[in-house]
């Protein structure tokens, strides 16, 4: 928890609001616009289950980027890095500047006007219909999006408004520990896949290796190349050796013919 940047860095301060203000799907903010659409669809369709997930996805959203304002922007320095913050060089700070802009004034543009051109819309809404747009065709949807950030908005000042540290873990206990070690999705995964993995490449490595390397590819060439020295020993150059082997052999066949 830094705390108390919102002096040392009142740039990012700002702009950094614009933007959890746009995320959280405040009006006039371009965020509002977005998020509205997705819930007026899952409310005319009417996929209520839908509905409620991106409600509460809304909220969940809302509380967690004013969490981060209040507890890094606000309230006291509470670390030695935030105590030797400062502000950003302008070729940091101006594209801060230029996205805030656009956040603030995205819902006034009306970017579905400017896309919609492209793909021959057959009327484009003036600004002040685009601003209350969504309170126009969806209401209720509109109003419960918006009730969705408020209730974010109040829990996480409710909870680090003026908290010196982090008040979650000791209400959530358990979860809150699983929560910081991911659900143990890394050991699970871990488990699961990475060691059967791990085992069957050893094994088909191991197959490979001994079996059709060294008994199929190895074996064959050495047997063959075996069979090849002891013909080779057969091979004297001596006229009485190979009258002799003739002989044996004739004394072979004639053996196994007549037996």
């Amino acid at each position: 928890m830094m705390g108390g940047l919102r002096r040392k860095m009142p740039v990012t301060f700002w702009t950094f609001v614009a933007g959890t203000l746009a995320l959280a799907g405040v009006p006039p903010f371009s965020g509002f616009y977005s998020k509205d659409s997705i819930l007026g669809l899952a409310w005319g369709q009417p996929n209520y289950a839908l509905f409620a997930l991106g409600a509460l996805v809304a909220a969940l959203t809302a509380f967690y980027m004013f969490r981060l304002v209040f507890v890094v922007f606000l309230g006291e320095t509470r670390s030695t890095a935030a105590g030797h913050a400062h502000e950003s060089p302008p070729v940091m700070v101006w594209p801060l500047r230029l996205l805030a802009v656009l956040s603030i004034v995205g819902g006034i543009i009306g970017l579905e006007n400017v896309y919609g051109r492209q793909f021959g819309a057959e009327h484009a809404l003036s600004t002040l219909e685009q601003l209350v747009a969504p309170l126009k065709e969806s209401p209720v949807a509109a109003a419960i999006g918006l009730l969705a950030a408020v209730l974010g908005i109040a829990g996480a000042w409710s909870l680090y408004g003026r908290a010196p540290q982090d008040p979650l873990p000791a209400k959530l206990g358990g979860l809150s520990v699983a929560m910081r070690n991911r659900f143990y999705w890394d050991e699970i995964y871990q488990a699961l896949f990475i060691r059967p993995h791990d085992f069957l490449a050893a094994l088909a490595g191991w197959f490979d290796r001994w079996i059709i390397a060294g008994l199929g590819v190895r074996g064959v060439h050495g047997s063959t190349e075996l069979a090849g020295r002891a013909l080779r020993l057969l091979q004297t150059g001596n006229l009485q050796t190979y009258a002799f082997l003739f002989v044996l052999g004739v004394a072979c066949v004639l053996y196994f013919a007549l037996r």
